[in-house]
């Protein structure tokens, strides 16, 4: 009996390192290669964990195994089936944005269907384990040892096909659990009950939305000047601010509208509930998420409404957008009552795999600063310019970045939630009309929102906030702290 169960915990511990590749590439690739710190920590809390639920599922007690297994088995399900529609990891934010959507978790299911009942395998499969205990396990009983080695089998073969149950960092069984609590704590999003008028003559036929990826305004000026053809492209470049100094909240916030109300956080209709109530055509194109997964914070009936999604993650990160505007340019041309959300590659961290170092004589070890600005030349100014070039349709298309960069040595170029700098908000900010670089009427980052659903037809009947807030950090308060931003006038 004791020789049993020593070979049942190697058995264990041997698919534990073996099958799970996700936690090896977060743990030392993704968290090793900055924080070794962080790599003991991660690595420690994963260890102590697994054998903990060794211990757990040894209980004879099959009342406090049941109903406390329950527990993790409901934070595993949620946190992988959320990891396998988004990229990402459970957190407050996503968590209070689903019980304000609550109404649509039969879509969820509906959209996502095949890794909704793909996780709830996986829970029943758990549920089945932590019912019979690992006592119930006998390798040499010979009743019962083809049961325990097809349950070990089929274990390991899940688990290695999944590439583990951890990812970024933690194992899944407490990522919903630990930002749970503070749900009860610090509550901060809310609904707003903002009324917009529509009138269909102000509606304008096609608007095209284009959200590059960290486009410092500083560089954009440099790369612009670097041909010198460029004026009436960029005739009315304007010095912008983005709402966030992250890539997933300041999309969220430009997408949802957010206003800050006695240090809440207000959350408008989704651009895509707008444009669909305007009778758009709505269509998402990503070069960053891998098709069906949605990093920005989108809840399931944004999803829902969009009517066409195209992604381009499998293509390499040089090549993605001038493939990505290819399409654009098709898709595009095809319609005349349009709604089009651009998320581009942009020129994201590490900047010299977003363009062929060979084309402008450079390498990687070159100067960081000129590398970045070239990407920027190929990646935005000549996608830009092709676009605006080719693009036969009437469209009122708005550009700007989600961030900027502080290029620094030794300092964060984006997402600093300590003490980040202005450079990290500003970004530029164009629009056009048929083809055309105008002026744009936009008195703060808050009010961009403002200009884009007054293009689909609808007045405003709120006061505008000429202030510019810039976000940093968690947009939750946490454990009643205040949401972090400086106001920017």
């Amino acid at each position: 009996m004791l020789k049993n169960k020593y070979i049942l915990v190697v058995l264990l511990i041997v698919y534990f390192f073996v099958s799970n590749k996700n936690l090896h590439e977060t743990l030392f690739i993704d968290i090793g290669h900055n924080s070794i710190i962080k790599l003991l920590f991660f690595l420690s809390v994963t260890v102590l964990f697994f054998l903990s639920f060794l211990i757990f599922a040894s209980l004879k007690n099959t009342y406090i195994r049941v109903s406390t297994g329950l527990i993790f088995l409901t934070s595993s399900f949620a946190s992988q089936f959320f990891f396998d529609i988004s990229g990402n990891i459970i957190n407050i934010n996503d968590i209070e944005i689903a019980i304000l959507n609550k109404s649509s978790f039969y879509d969820l299911v509906i959209n996502y269907r095949k890794d909704f009942f793909s996780n709830l395998s996986i829970f029943f499969f758990g549920f089945c384990l932590i019912v019979n205990g690992i006592r119930g396990f006998k390798f040499f009983d010979k009743k019962q040892i083809y049961f325990s080695l097809a349950f070990f089998f089929a274990l390991f073969s899940i688990s290695f096909s999944r590439g583990g149950f951890a990812t970024q960092g933690l194992p899944s069984q407490l990522q919903a659990l630990i930002p749970l609590p503070l749900i009860f704590y610090s509550k901060n999003f809310e609904l707003s009950r903002q009324k917009l008028t529509f009138n269909i003559n102000k509606k304008k036929k096609n608007i095209i939305l284009i959200i590059d990826e960290s486009v410092s305004f500083e560089y954009f000026v440099k790369a612009k000047k670097i041909e010198k053809d460029n004026n009436k492209y960029f005739k009315h470049l304007q010095k912008f601010y983005s709402i966030h100094n992250c890539s997933a909240q300041a999309v969220f916030g430009l997408m949802n509208g957010i206003e800050v109300a006695e240090d809440n956080i207000v959350l408008r209709k989704s651009l895509w509930l707008q444009a669909k109530e305007a009778k758009y055509r709505t269509l998402y194109f990503s070069a960053q998420e891998r098709p069906g997964n949605y990093q920005y914070l989108q809840n399931i009936k944004e999803i829902a409404n969009i009517d066409e999604k195209y992604f381009f993650s499998h293509i390499k990160n040089k090549d993605r957008d001038k493939v990505l505007l290819d399409k654009l340019i098709e898709v595009a041309a095809k319609d005349n009552n349009q709604f089009i959300v651009v998320i581009k590659n942009g020129s994201h961290f590490p900047y010299s795999d977003k363009i062929d170092l060979k084309k402008f004589n450079l390498k990687k070890n070159s100067d960081a600063n000129l590398i970045y600005t070239y990407s920027i030349k190929e990646n935005s100014i000549n996608f830009l310019k092709d676009l605006l070039s080719k693009l036969k349709k009437e469209s009122d298309i708005i550009y700007l970045s989600d961030h900027g960069q502080l290029l620094k040595k030794k300092n964060l170029t984006h997402c600093n939630s300590n003490n980040p700098q202005i450079q990290e908000w500003e970004i530029p900010l164009l629009y056009y009309i048929n083809n055309k670089n105008k002026p744009i009427d936009v008195v703060s980052n808050l009010h961009l929102y403002d200009f884009i659903v007054d293009k689909m037809g609808y007045t405003n009947e709120t006061n505008i906030n000429k202030k510019n807030k810039l976000f940093y950090g968690n947009l939750n308060k946490r454990l009643n702290k205040q949401i972090k931003y400086k106001t920017l006038k």
